[in-house]
């Protein structure tokens, strides 16, 4: 079996190719960093929103000793791993009700508990809750942030 080499006009339209499609790859994304937007230069997604909506919470209950930190994962019962993602990944101010209604079920009546709660949202850490309201008290509705939701393709 003989190879029979590549003819210069060939070679030349392999590195072309090549040298366009690399420039392509590379200056695509500046389009978009420069303001533009196309549907056929689409964004970046890999690992855009990750995160987003999520909740870094650190519970206390105060009483007539005053203001002790709470393990979350001790008062409801449940062992920490894959079966208490609820407790673990607390995602959104929705998701943090939950567990905060969970936790004065399990706390009892009268219970006083009070949450230092940050959220993940697009533009950074955003603070939700400051620790100064008892969260097993009656609260009204909370506004939900609107950039603590994974943005949509093209947003």
């Amino acid at each position: 079996m003989s190879t029979v080499p590549a003819s210069k006009a060939r070679l030349r339209v392999r590195a072309g190719l090549f040298i366009g499609i690399a420039a392509f790859m590379l200056i695509s994304p500046l389009h978009r960093a420069l303001g533009g937007r196309s549907p056929w230069l689409r964004d970046w997604l890999l690992y855009r929103d990750i995160g987003v909506g999520l909740v870094e919470a650190q519970f206390a209950v105060v009483d007539v000793h005053g203001e002790r930190a709470v393990d979350r994962f001790v008062v409801l019962g449940v062992p920490r791993g894959r079966s208490a993602a609820d407790l673990t990944h607390i995602r959104g101010e929705a998701g943090l009700h939950r567990v905060c209604r969970r936790l004065c079920a399990a706390l009892g009546p009268g219970s006083e508990l009070r949450v230092r709660a940050r959220i993940a949202t697009t533009s950074g850490w955003a603070q939700i809750d400051d620790g100064q309201t008892d969260r097993c008290g009656p609260t009204g509705p909370r506004p939900i942030r609107r950039d603590a939701v994974p943005r949509e393709l093209h947003d």
